[in-house]
């Protein structure tokens, strides 16, 4: 492939959408069922307002304890964002200048005195959206390269070539993540990945409070 040659800014709205897809991608399965419990009440409610059945409180406790949740988790993402953006240290509408060629990807932010230069079959994982890729290097590295930056054509051989170098990437968890890590800035990508991977613990804690109040709604009513 020829060498692609890309210069770009991350806006806010880009740093979002990131933000929110990390957040799905994490709590999918306790998404899905919220949305399907709120749905469920809904249905059930109307159900009951026109006679239908016997209306059964647990089911309203159920969806307000997922609602509850549900605006926490979002809550929380909206002030990893407003934190990351308070940051003097942030990357948003700083000019990157990517080189992608068929081996390795070297990104510069010269604002940022932040060169880093790494191989393709190191990466973690990559995500693509509709609107950017998202280049996980480890836990502590996110890079986004939203594809407006890039032509059509561009688009289909960098998608080739990352499909291409997964499929030859090594198993070797202990395998260095980097080759080439020259007078990089860590601190933005630290703010970066906290606004983009969120507070697990405190996601944790608060999906057992939510638990324990269900616990105990059930236990009243069957009491």
């Amino acid at each position: 492939m020829q060498t692609i040659h890309v210069n770009y800014s991350i806006t806010v709205s880009d740093f979002r959408k990131a933000t929110y897809y990390g957040l799905f991608l994490r709590h999918r399965r306790a998404l899905q069922i919220m949305f399907l419990v709120l749905g469920v009440s809904i249905l059930y409610a109307i159900g009951g307002a026109l006679g239908l059945g016997t209306v059964n409180y647990l089911v309203f406790f159920l969806a307000l304890a997922y609602l509850v949740w549900g605006i926490f988790l979002f809550a929380g993402a909206e002030k990893g964002i407003r934190q990351y953006l308070a940051s003097p240290h942030n990357t948003l509408g700083c000019d990157y200048d990517v080189t992608i060629d068929a081996h390795r990807i070297r990104i510069c932010i010269p604002s940022r005195k932040g060169d880093s230069s790494f191989l393709i079959t190191k990466l973690a994982c990559v995500y693509e959206l509709s609107s950017m890729y998202l280049l996980y290097v480890n836990t502590q590295e996110v890079y986004l390269l939203p594809k407006r930056a890039l032509t059509a054509e561009q688009v289909s051989e960098l998608r080739a070539l990352l499909q291409t170098r997964k499929k030859a990437k090594p198993t070797s968890r202990s395998a260095s993540p980097f080759v080439a890590f020259t007078n990089f800035h860590l601190l933005p990508q630290i703010f970066f990945r906290q606004a983009l991977m969120g507070n697990h613990s405190q996601s944790r804690q608060m999906s057992a409070s939510i638990s324990l109040v269900i616990f105990s709604s059930i236990s009243r009513i069957k009491s």
